[in-house]
């Protein structure tokens, strides 16, 4: 009974990975993350959404922890990486 009662979280938690990935991303983050993978700027970013830079890297934390990568630079290279792939 304690060995069924453990699988279960871990199963969720591997249903959950699954659906971390570009394709589980809002149109405002998908466009995010391909002015991330331009090379533009926060504060660039900021101009042309009419957001503060605040804003903008408080988006970019929730779109890095909703990919799942652990550094700013992981998201950077992850969108650069995404955008020069054409998707």
């Amino acid at each position: 009974a304690v060995m069924a009662g453990r699988s279960k979280p871990l199963a969720h938690k591997a249903a959950r990975r699954e659906t971390h990935g570009v394709e589980s991303l809002t149109d405002a983050q998908l466009n995010l993350l391909q002015l991330l993978g331009r090379g533009k700027t926060h504060a660039e970013i900021g101009r042309e959404l009419n957001l503060s830079v605040r804003t903008v890297a408080n988006r970019c934390v929730q779109l890095r922890k909703r990919l799942q990568l652990k550094t700013s630079n992981g998201l950077i290279r992850y969108a650069v990486c995404w955008v020069e792939s054409g998707v």
